[in-house]
């Protein structure tokens, strides 16, 4: 293999003082692109073919791959999937052809690419994406850390109310030795518990992650979307929602147990976090129910990042202890800008209705309905409404 990196590149690609890029640089500028990188303070390996990537990845971390696409772009994605298996901490920054919306989408939805530029690109353009891409992976970093201190507190919070219940049951057993004795128990046991009550609404207030799946809950997901509402109501950007159900999710519980349904939910979220773009918001919104709000996409596009999701999950392998499932979703997509919504509940509203109608149809599929008459479907993916179901839709 080539190799082309400073001292300091000993270092783990995790410590966060040096993170590590891998230029895989056939037929590219890469002297030139690995010096100035190294000058704005990255560590830079290089590499010539993709074999090389893959074993230099079963040696050693690699924060950002930064991978030009050579031949098809199906042969390219095939590659970046098994680079996903072998190191999936790894963001992947990828330099196409040319930027036709069905490759881009085939790289967002099947390859997990965190950032697609078109060829030319100059040094400046790669030196922007990788910021872009660390600062996203410093966030989830700082994310993740966060649930686990909520995990911590919680756990601290379940050590606090058992000692509180032993020093209970010891007093009660003092209770009967004196009414001065019983005043003082009753005092003491409403302090603590009032402690305990203000401990639980703190840590109420400041959980935004949903500790189940990883993902924003649904009080956090609220606060954000209005945020954006605003943004897009003063620029007129761009704004697109997906919503999405587990399909007989209830069978699942009923039949394998909950905590079999909890496996489900985790792998799940573990899906759509890691085939979600950086400046997307997902959510478990509540029960089976997910949300990924998409900034800066128009609805069409949605539609297809939704359809691929769908697609993604069907094709997923859920595992729990010895039993394999498949599961199905079913998906709403509803367009701000298109639609022209209301307000923040009539956006929401729209791709709930979507997705409800998408399981009227037959669920595993993704509709997007007409604002103007809930009853017409403008888009769904898979065969289309039956007339006669057209006919019951509408009423007629």
């Amino acid at each position: 293999m080539a190799g082309s990196e400073s001292g300091t590149t000993e270092q783990s690609a995790t410590d966060g003082s040096r993170p590590a890029i891998l230029l895989v640089d056939r037929n590219e500028p890469a002297g030139k692109w690995a010096s100035a990188l190294e000058k704005q303070g990255w560590s830079v390996l290089r590499a010539q073919k993709q074999g090389e990537v893959l074993q230099l990845l079963r040696s050693r971390p690699v924060d950002i791959v930064v991978a030009p696409q050579r031949g098809t772009a199906s042969n390219h994605i095939k590659f970046l999937q098994k680079l996903s298996r072998i190191s999936p901490a790894t963001k992947k920054i990828v330099v196409t052809e040319r930027d036709e919306p069905e490759a881009l989408l085939m790289y967002t939805n099947r390859a997990g690419v965190d950032f697609l530029l078109s060829r030319p690109v100059n040094v400046h353009q790669l030196a922007r994406a990788i910021r872009q891409v660390w600062e996203a992976r410093q966030f989830e970093r700082a994310s993740y850390l966060k649930l686990s201190e909520n995990g911590n507190l919680f756990a601290e919070f379940e050590a606090y109310k058992a000692q509180l219940e032993a020093e209970m049951r010891e007093r009660s057993g003092q209770l009967s030795k004196s009414n001065r004795g019983l005043r003082k128990a009753l005092r003491d046991i409403a302090d603590k518990n009032k402690a305990l009550m203000v401990l639980n609404e703190s840590l109420k207030i400041q959980s935004t992650t949903d500790l189940l799946t990883g993902l924003y809950n649904r009080r956090e997901f609220l606060n954000r979307i209005r945020t954006e509402w605003g943004r897009f109501k003063r620029y007129g950007r761009p704004l697109s929602l997906i919503m999405l159900d587990i399909d007989r999710f209830k069978r699942v519980n009923d039949t394998y147990g909950h905590d079999c349904g909890d496996s489900v939910l985790r792998g799940l979220g573990h899906l759509i976090r890691s085939h979600r773009r950086a400046q997307d918001i997902s959510c478990r919104y509540g029960g089976e129910e997910f949300v990924v709000l998409l900034t800066e996409t128009p609805m069409e596009l949605a539609y297809h990042v939704a359809d691929g999701l769908r697609q993604l999950i069907a094709d997923e392998d859920f595992r729990y202890h010895e039993l394999h499932m498949k599961v199905h979703v079913s998906l709403g997509v509803s367009g701000a800008m298109e639609q022209g919504p209301r307000n923040v509940e009539s956006f929401i509203n729209l791709a709930d209705k979507a997705m409800y109608r998408a399981k009227r149809e037959g669920r595993n599929r993704t509709v997007i309905l007409d604002p103007s008459d809930e009853r017409v479907i403008l888009r769904q993916s898979g065969k289309g409404p039956s007339p006669r179901q057209q006919a019951a839709a509408s009423g007629t």
